[in-house]
């Protein structure tokens, strides 16, 4: 069976990584006129905090689910840094892709819940 090989170049996967992070912020910032809301996504869950809105995040409402998506997102990380093989570090590299764009996400909900 052939493998399907994610040879990307490295400017295209930083281009692949900051385009979401640039999206959340502009979107946080438009949905609050505030500094902390560009640095707010970064945060994930607990982006509410920048805000002073600790009882609104995402993170306070679910935050055993919160827990878990940090904690996999360390995962990925730690185990693209340890795999030796190529083709299961792109693997790594596009979960890690999919992974930061729903802690952008969950970022973004968390400026939103503290916008009522």
């Amino acid at each position: 069976m052939p493998r399907i090989q994610l040879r990307l170049r490295r400017s295209t996967w930083i281009t692949m990584f900051l385009v979401p992070i640039l999206l959340a912020a502009i979107v946080s910032f438009l949905l609050r006129h505030e500094a902390a809301a560009l640095a707010a996504p970064l945060l994930g869950p607990w982006g509410g905090y920048l805000l002073g809105h600790q009882e609104c995040t995402v993170a306070a409402i679910l935050p055993r689910r919160s827990w878990s998506l940090l904690f996999t997102g360390v995962v990925f990380c730690a185990s693209r840094i340890r795999v030796e093989d190529e083709a299961w570090r792109d693997c790594l590299l596009a979960l890690l892709l999919l992974w930061s764009c729903i802690w952008l996400g969950s970022g973004v909900l968390s400026v939103l819940n503290t916008t009522s």
